[in-house]
């Protein structure tokens, strides 16, 4: 962070004041971002589809699909902390999404 916010400070400011198609050097939009790991999400859904997944991700990769579950923008998604080392649990039922717990210690 410290190193793409000293050569591009505009650019680092612009990747999260209005997430969407603005990408930092040699990286992903938040939108390209997006496209790729819901796909993934939706693919690991699809195979098993009446199964409970556990998925160990990383902060953009929760951080995203708190996004789509609340049907927020980027820009109020990324108002929500997630805890390193927390548990966030979205449930999925009948293409309904719902969080049920975010940051949770256990």
């Amino acid at each position: 962070f410290n190193d793409v916010n000293a050569t591009d400070p505009d650019g680092i400011f612009a990747f999260y004041d209005t997430p969407g198609d603005v990408a930092p050097p040699n990286g992903e939009s938040w939108n390209m971002f997006s496209a790729r790991v819901d796909t993934a999400l939706d693919t690991l859904r699809a195979e098993y589809r009446d199964s409970d997944l556990i998925i160990v991700a990383h902060f953009g990769v929760i951080l995203r699909q708190f996004q789509r579950a609340k049907a927020i923008s980027a820009y109020q998604a990324f108002a929500q902390k997630i805890d390193n080392l927390s548990l966030t649990e979205i449930e999925i039922t009948d293409q309904l999404w719902r969080v049920n717990r975010v940051n949770a210690l256990i």
